[in-house]
C-alpha cells in the first residue's frame, strides 16, 4: 500500500490489515506487525538489535537505534543546526520554531507539540481523576 493510501486511510479511518489471533485491525502493515511482535510474541518476524538484543517491529525502528548504538545523527535543523538520529526527532524540532501544536487533548483545551506530550497528559489526568472517566 502506498504512502498517499495509508495517510488516507487515517482520515477515513480504514484498516484494512486484520490480525488473525484476535480482533484487532490497523490502517497500516507496520500496526499489524506490532501488534503480533508487542502482543502475540510472534519473535519471528521482530528484528534483534545485535548490541543490546532489543526487539524491533519494523527494520527503520531498528536503523534509528542503531544510529543511537553508533552516534550517526543524519538529520540536522536548518535554524539552530542541531543534529538528530531521525527524521521525526527533526520534525518535532520544527514545531518549536512554528509554534505549531498540532495535538489537542480530546477531554480538554490543551495542546501538544508530540504525540508523547498528550499521552503523558492523558495518563496524569487520569491519576489525578482516579476512579472517574477522563
Amino acid at each position: 500500500m502506498g504512502q498517499l493510501a495509508i495517510h488516507i486511510g487515517f482520515h477515513t479511518n480504514e484498516k484494512p490489515y486484520f490480525c488473525v489471533t484476535c480482533p484487532a485491525s490497523y490502517s497500516c502493515g507496520a500496526g499489524l506487525t506490532q501488534n503480533l511482535v508487542k502482543k502475540h510474541n510472534e519473535m519471528k518476524i521482530g528484528k534483534k538489535c545485535n548490541v543490546c538484543q532489543k526487539l524491533f517491529y519494523s527494520i527503520s525502528k531498528l536503523q534509528v537505534h542503531l544510529r543511537r548504538h553508533n552516534g550517526e545523527k543524519p538529520f540536522s535543523c536548518l535554524i539552530c543546526s542541531k543534529i538528530f538520529v531521525s527524521k521525526s526527532n527533526l520534525n518535532k524540532q520544527s514545531l518549536i520554531y512554528t509554534g505549531s501544536k498540532p495535538w489537542k487533548c480530546p477531554k480538554c483545551p490543551s495542546k501538544f507539540r508530540g504525540k508523547q506530550g498528550l499521552n503523558k497528559h492523558i495518563t496524569a489526568m487520569q491519576s489525578v481523576k482516579a476512579g472517574s472517566t477522563f
